[in-house]
């Protein structure tokens, strides 16, 4: 069914002495399917923070690691690995996936991405607070998980010289040439003075195994610094797409473009925009960055979202797909924060949703996805 028009194109086309007066119409036809419902069993625990990927050598299989469960009275996190058949409609079931290796100690707020090599890698993120004390372990580590044999191995260990500061709710992306991409976050590390929201961009080299720093914190050009922000490889995987974020209060709504060649900063203009936000959810379909949900404090409230948007490129604009809702609606997911939004591949019309913190419902479990189903254009006389 149609979900929004994208926009309206006003001609005028002579023929002998009259004008003709028509509109090209260029719709979206889009929906939400709920896959699995929110508090199924036998699915994964609810959670919030974690993060999620396709596995390149099975791609139906979609894979998430740790996040931040809740047990009253605390919350706490953890280190499972789940894994799921986008295939098996309508019987999905989530397995959790029997790992072995070095296994990462539990943790949430971390970044993820699937290197060209085939492998999966996890960087940094924290804990929560130790039962009865404020203790929080926060990490700069670096791991890999192979697909093939669910075996998990440490790169780098915490306080490895030459490599990122700790932090937690980065973001990062991966390139076809070998590169992971990180950028930002909110960190936290003995080895450096002062402590806070970061723009700094560091490369991880697959191939050399090496950390480099492309920018150091608050380089002039950088975006702003920020944390709960989104990173993703732009279609023809030539820039980084920034969106969003927040400096500990408030939220952002800026985008930007980080050149692979060029190593420079962009920012694109976006007319009306999205309210800013962290927290949200990214995927990049069929060349529209999709941006969906995410959370906003203000006046010490924190504002929730459902709503849909995506940045077109072409245009340099910003469409809305869907607004928030004010209740509860079967046809789309409910307002939430940190939950993860997976791309099946690079050519793909779908992303899915897992979990995420819901308003007013706590910590989530459900599974959807989002079909773009075609683009069309009419006129309309």
């Amino acid at each position: 069914y149609q979900r929004r028009v994208r926009g309206l194109l006003l001609r005028i086309k002579p023929m002998s002495s009259f004008f003709f007066l028509f509109l090209v119409i260029s719709t979206v036809s889009c929906d939400w399917r709920q896959l699995i419902f929110d508090q199924e069993p036998t699915s994964p625990p609810g959670r919030y923070y974690h993060c999620s990927n396709f596995s390149p050598l099975q791609p139906e299989l979609l894979y998430i690691f740790a996040g931040v469960e809740y047990q009253n009275p605390q919350t706490f996190a953890v280190n499972d690995v789940w894994r799921v058949n986008v295939s098996q409609s309508p019987n999905f079931v989530w397995q959790r996936v029997n790992v072995s290796g070095d296994i990462p100690p539990p943790r949430g707020y971390h970044s993820c991405s699937v290197g060209s090599d085939g492998l999966w890698y996890i960087f940094g993120g924290k804990t929560e607070p130790a039962p009865g004390t404020f203790q929080i372990t926060y990490y700069n580590d670096l791991w890999s998980f192979d697909f093939a044999t669910s075996t998990w191995k440490n790169i780098f260990p915490s306080d490895t010289p030459s490599t990122p500061r700790k932090r937690f709710w980065a973001s990062s992306t991966s390139t076809p040439t070998g590169q992971i991409i990180l950028f930002g976050g909110y960190g936290i590390d003995p080895r450096y003075p002062g402590m806070g929201v970061m723009n700094d961009l560091w490369v991880y080299d697959l191939n050399q195994t090496i950390w480099f720093q492309v920018y150091a914190n608050n380089t002039p050009g950088s975006p702003p610094p920020r944390q709960g922000h989104t990173a993703s490889l732009s279609e023809d995987a030539q820039n980084v797409i920034v969106f969003g974020g927040e400096q500990l209060l408030g939220g952002l709504n800026d985008i930007w473009l980080y050149s692979l060649a060029f190593r420079t900063w962009k920012q694109l203009q976006s007319g009306q925009a999205p309210a800013g936000r962290s927290g949200h959810s990214a995927a990049l379909l069929n060349g529209l960055y999709y941006i969906f949900a995410g959370s906003y404090i203000t006046n010490g409230q924190e504002l929730y979202y459902n709503d849909l948007w995506y940045y077109n490129f072409v245009s340099s604009a910003w469409v809305q797909v869907e607004a928030s809702t004010d209740q509860p609606d079967e046809s789309q997911p409910w307002k939430r924060k940190a939950a993860s939004a997976t791309i099946l591949s690079s050519n793909s019309k779908s992303f899915y949703l897992f979990g995420g913190y819901g308003l007013y419902q706590g910590l989530k479990n459900d599974f959807w996805q989002y079909n773009l189903l075609e683009e069309s254009s009419k006129i309309v006389l």
